[in-house]
């Protein structure tokens, strides 16, 4: 491997643009001088730097803030539901047969959003209000019941719960790792658009009347002023009177005095 690829390697690994070649190096750290950027600032938006456009910084869609905002909110919806997965002592339960969900401390049966709940004293004195209240099928309340009279719905929610736990920890550490990194997304987006407003407006200042020559540049091209205003100045040079050469007149007289 030669010294400039060994250069342009070592940079692409440190701040994390790609740069294929030593000029395309070269042009960017032009590009970085002329806008007074730091380079710091270009790694921060990485995703959005493109240095074989001109632009060098693509302006992200309204659409990626809108997808990463629903993510952020699908984690937060997560991060909650792990997170009570976590801390809970009782078990979320489905009938097979009837598709009924219900949760359990093994020593009552509650609906998810605590519309009914049963225990093993309302088996003993009215079984068959269950099936109304519940929506479990004769056979479920009949076993529900026998569960909570023998002890076995404790055992089972002892198994359920630790199983629970551990896919929450998993939930939690996914969605903690996908809220973390799109936060992380929509700042560095936020900073490309900020960084795309600002070489916008500086192209418009040098593209309007009046504009002098400024170092703003594209990869690798100085905007300059236009063409019309380098025309008439160009003319205006070619128009003005040269001045002869005061000490080429002195030495002509000196000269011509001596001949």
């Amino acid at each position: 491997m030669s010294l400039d690829n060994r250069d342009v390697e070592q940079f692409r690994f440190t701040y994390g643009l790609k740069v294929e070649t030593q000029a395309d190096l070269h042009r960017l750290l032009a590009w970085v001088e002329g806008n007074a950027f730091d380079i710091a600032r270009l790694q921060k938006v990485r995703r959005w730097i493109d240095t074989r456009s001109e632009d060098v910084v693509a302006a992200p869609p309204k659409s990626y803030f809108i997808t990463k905002i629903f993510v952020i909110l699908a984690c937060a919806v997560g991060i909650f539901a792990a997170s009570t997965a976590l801390s809970s002592h009782s078990a979320w339960l489905q009938m097979r047969k009837s598709g009924v969900w219900f949760w359990t401390d093994g020593t009552s049966v509650h609906d998810l959003f605590d519309r009914w709940s049963f225990d093993a004293a309302v088996c003993e004195k009215d079984a068959s209000s269950i099936t109304r209240l519940t929506g479990f099928l004769d056979s479920e309340a009949a076993s529900s019941c026998s569960a909570l009279s023998d002890g076995s719905l404790a055992r089972i929610v002892t198994q359920t719960v630790e199983k629970q736990r551990m896919i929450g920890a998993v939930v939690d550490g996914i969605a903690i790792v996908l809220l973390i990194g799109s936060i992380f997304g929509i700042s560095a987006a936020a900073e490309a658009r900020r960084m795309r407003r600002v070489l916008d407006a500086r192209a418009n200042e040098l593209l309007s009347p009046g504009a002098s020559d400024s170092p703003v540049y594209k990869l690798g091209l100085a905007h300059r002023a236009p063409p019309s205003q380098e025309f008439a100045a160009a003319a205006e040079s070619a128009a003005s009177p040269v001045e002869p050469d005061s000490g080429a007149r002195t030495r002509g007289a000196t000269g011509q005095e001596a001949r």
